[in-house]
């Protein structure tokens, strides 16, 4: 079991600065809040690289990281070091960060969910949430479009991201890929 007491220690250091647009697009990762959304990514076969885990914390029995089961990416810290994570007062007591995943074309399906130009990440996750409700599995974002790896967009999506297949695509490449 890791154990990281330090705010200044270079993993929390890496994990925060994930909050940044810049430092997902040059690192590849992005944040998971919660023990759920986190689990949830998990088993839909995302990379975790390393799992923040508030160590006074009782997680729920059925919680995939309770009973001594969490992986060498396990790392124990206190809530300040996940607040300084997530940027918030009160933080969520499981903090992944995983490796990005877009796909390069769209996933051969019966349907797919199009957005032109979606720029507000909350109504992202949030549509990222219903598509996953209704079983649409592909989301095509089209255009300039805000980043589906955004805390918020993640968020608000409360694990939904890790279900869906989301491509990013030109107006252009879209109108040739559709016809």
């Amino acid at each position: 079991m890791k154990i990281v007491t330090s705010l200044q220690n270079a993993l929390v250091k890496e994990a925060a600065s994930l909050q940044q647009k810049k430092y997902r697009d040059e690192t590849g990762l992005f944040l998971v809040e919660g023990e759920e959304p986190c689990a949830a990514a998990i088993d839909n076969g995302w990379e975790c690289v390393t799992l923040f885990v508030q160590g006074d914390k009782i997680l729920h029995p059925a919680s995939p990281f309770n009973g001594g089961g969490l992986d060498e990416s396990a790392i124990y810290v206190s809530k300040e070091i996940l607040e300084k994570i997530s940027k918030k007062d009160n933080p969520q007591p499981v903090i992944g960060v995983f490796k990005q995943r877009m796909w390069e074309t769209p996933a051969i399906a019966d349907f797919h969910l199009a957005l032109e130009e979606i720029r507000d990440p909350g109504n992202l996750g949030t549509i990222m949430r219903t598509a996953h409700a209704v079983n649409v599995r592909n989301i095509l974002l089209i255009g300039p479009c805000c980043d589906p790896f955004n805390p918020e967009v993640i968020r608000a999506s409360m694990g939904s991201f890790s279900a869906v297949q989301v491509t990013a695509m030109t107006t252009e490449a879209f109108l040739y890929w559709q016809q």
